[in-house]
């Protein structure tokens, strides 16, 4: 992990990741490995636009009380101190409702994400390759078919709500790629996905978002406090641990067979995980 300066999008651990997810977008916007970026069309019509573009900067609260409190749980470093740091976020923010409301690009990525693995589990990978318009990626390198997938789901955007569904799209696949294609498997390994292994991925994405952009907008609490860089990583090492005991709460229960994460009652599910997760944290 490491800091980065507050205001500049979320913190970046790309030195954390294997060669194939350290993807960045060059100075025109297309991506390095020559691509060009998939139209956003079908992104940009999803929850992020129902309302216009007011949720997309994630910077939407009164954070005075919210950096108070986490600036004492950074010099105590308790878990007291953090419960209270959440709290203190989430209120922040307007409550878990409003902090839902905020997090539509999040949700969006969400919906596309588990929507991707439902059709693998139920039709295999190169069937929910040819429904997501992915094709040509059929036959190439595991690594190539998750850079894709990355840029279809989470295209590169203009905004730090897009940066931060990105950012955790790509930590949320790179922990797939790694309990499923790494070590000398390839893309097949996907089609043994369980129920479980769905609501896992979901908890994995939902932790990745809600941790990015609790970071972004409080990040400077870290930066002001004169820590090392080792305290520095330890501190979100607890709060990133912290959010995903929580949100896994929510997601164990959640019946996800057979869903349309994009539409009608799955597309409602993911809502509802995020609105838990954020009650969950503001508890």
């Amino acid at each position: 992990m490491g800091t980065s300066s507050s205001g500049t999008g979320p913190r970046n651990k790309t030195s954390l990741l294997p060669n194939w997810a350290q993807t960045e977008p060059s100075s025109d916007g297309s991506n390095n490995d020559g691509d060009e970026s998939p139209d956003q069309s079908d992104d940009s019509n999803s929850q992020d636009n129902q309302g216009g573009n007011q949720n997309d900067n994630p910077q939407t609260g009164n954070w005075t009380d919210a950096r108070r409190s986490f600036g004492r749980f950074l010099s105590k470093g308790n878990k007291s101190g953090l419960k209270k740091a959440a709290r203190s976020y989430v209120r922040s923010s307007g409550g878990a409702k409003n902090a839902t409301r905020a997090s539509s690009r999040g949700i969006a990525v969400a919906s596309g994400y588990l929507s991707f693995l439902g059709s693998v589990q139920r039709l295999g990978n190169e069937q929910a390759l040819v429904n997501l318009g992915l094709e040509d990626c059929i036959g190439k390198t595991s690594e190539e078919v998750f850079v894709r997938l990355i840029d279809r789901l989470a295209p590169i955007g203009s905004t730090n709500e897009q940066a931060i569904a990105r950012k955790a799209l790509v930590e949320a696949m790179t922990t797939l790629y790694d309990r499923y294609v790494a070590d000398g498997r390839d893309i097949e390994g996907l089609n043994n996905l369980t129920e479980e292994n769905l609501r896992e991925s979901l908890c994995e994405y939902v932790t990745e978002f809600i941790y990015y952009k609790w970071l972004y907008e409080l990040g400077v609490a870290i930066e002001k406090k004169d820590i090392s860089e080792t305290e520095a990583i330890n501190l979100e090492k607890q709060i990133h641990e912290f959010i995903h005991a929580e949100v896994k709460i929510e997601t164990d229960s959640v019946d996800i067979k057979d869903l349309d994460f994009e539409a009608g009652k799955g597309k409602d599910i993911i809502t509802k995980v995020f609105e838990l997760a954020y009650s969950t944290l503001e508890k």
